[in-house]
């Protein structure tokens, strides 16, 4: 992943995984983003101030964080974010 250098508003699109992750999907809400990989694994990153990344924290995140998510037993196989929640 490519680490984004300050929390500066960018008005243009900018990598932020590469094509090694296999992102499958995007989700994007108010001020955060997720993708989900092909093997089922959830990244985010952006705004984390109601925990909406769910790293277990409220820290902003400039660079994707792997989302810890219980599901051992199957893999994640859609997401989605609004404006401060992702599921």
């Amino acid at each position: 992943p490519v680490e984004v250098a300050s929390a500066e508003n960018i008005l243009r699109p900018v990598e932020v995984a590469s094509a090694e992750t296999g992102a499958i999907a995007v989700a994007c809400g108010y001020s955060h983003s997720l993708f989900l990989t092909k093997t089922g694994e959830v990244y985010s990153f952006g705004c984390n101030s109601r925990g909406q990344l769910g790293d277990g924290t409220t820290e902003l995140r400039m660079s994707p964080v792997q989302v810890q998510t219980h599901m051992a037993t199957a893999p994640v196989i859609a997401i989605a974010a609004g404006h401060s929640h992702s599921v």
